[in-house]
């Protein structure tokens, strides 16, 4: 055997890894999504089976996973203690199965608890139910729902507080979070939309190609609150995500308590 030549190879896949290793473009403030995404793919499930779980029950050409387990759901964290779970799934009597899945984040961190389903969809309407409780007044804190296939193809809800300055220019009361929506990229877009804490609500991001191009519309209990023709269409698809993340820009300060959110379900319906 020709050892010079293995040494060369060897060589060249740490090479390799060690550039991807450092490969980082951030859509928001941190870490790239991306590069999590591919990692916590190739590492297995949160909770099983890769495949489209057996909680996904087809309902009315839908896909819907009600979470009476985290079956085929893995996790997306991001942050310090990426390997520390921080969801599981819960009683619930306002759940028509009585279970919801909670995810939760710590006082005091930049914890970043996701979990995402690793098929891709396109094209269709993507529900969430979802209980958003009091949070913490300006504190570095949301609850999310999303489509994510990349840093710049990206779609959001993400709902917390917000800061003194936003809060003050939204009107936003006691009892009323700020909800973002946002296309990261081609094109960036945002709208602030006051919703109510302490409740159940449906968040709905509608996707359907109008000449070859992705039209989305994000709802909020049947309301259309944002709309925007996109740059692209469906050779992007998207992987389904769920989180809790004590990030930077959603307040004025480090989170005060611990939050949460329960997930009822999440649902797909392709166009």
């Amino acid at each position: 055997m020709n050892y010079k030549y293995v040494f060369i190879i060897i060589a060249a896949c740490m090479f390799v890894t060690a550039c991807r290793g450092s490969d980082s473009s951030p859509s928001h403030e941190e870490e790239s999504l991306e590069a999590a995404v591919d990692t916590l793919d190739d590492a297995g499930t949160d909770g099983g089976d890769s495949q489209v779980p057996e909680s996904a029950k087809p309902s009315e050409n839908a896909l819907v996973w009600n979470f009476a387990d985290k079956k085929g759901w893995h996790n997306g964290n991001q942050g310090p203690d990426v390997d520390v779970v921080q969801s599981e799934i819960v009683d619930n009597a306002d759940c028509d199965d009585g279970k919801a899945l909670k995810i939760w984040t710590n006082a005091g961190t930049a914890e970043r608890k996701k979990v995402y389903m690793p098929e891709e969809y396109a094209a269709g309407r993507y529900e969430w139910r979802v209980f958003l409780p009091a949070m913490g007044l300006n504190d570095r804190a949301l609850v999310a729902g999303f489509l994510y296939q990349d840093d710049t193809h990206e779609l959001d809800f993400e709902i917390g507080s917000g800061t003194a300055k936003s809060r003050a220019a939204s009107g936003a009361k006691a009892d009323e979070l700020l909800c973002y929506t946002t296309c990261q990229d081609n094109p960036w877009t945002q709208k602030i939309t006051l919703i109510k804490s302490n409740m159940w609500h449906i968040l709905v991001i509608d996707l359907h190609v109008v000449n070859d191009r992705y039209s989305v519309k994000w709802l909020v209990d049947g309301v259309v609150i944002h709309e925007q023709q996109l740059e692209f269409g469906i050779e992007h698809a998207f992987k389904i995500f769920c989180s809790i993340e004590n990030l930077n820009f959603i307040g004025d300060h480090a989170a005060t308590q611990v939050h949460y959110a329960l997930f009822d379900y999440v649902k797909f319906v392709k166009y």
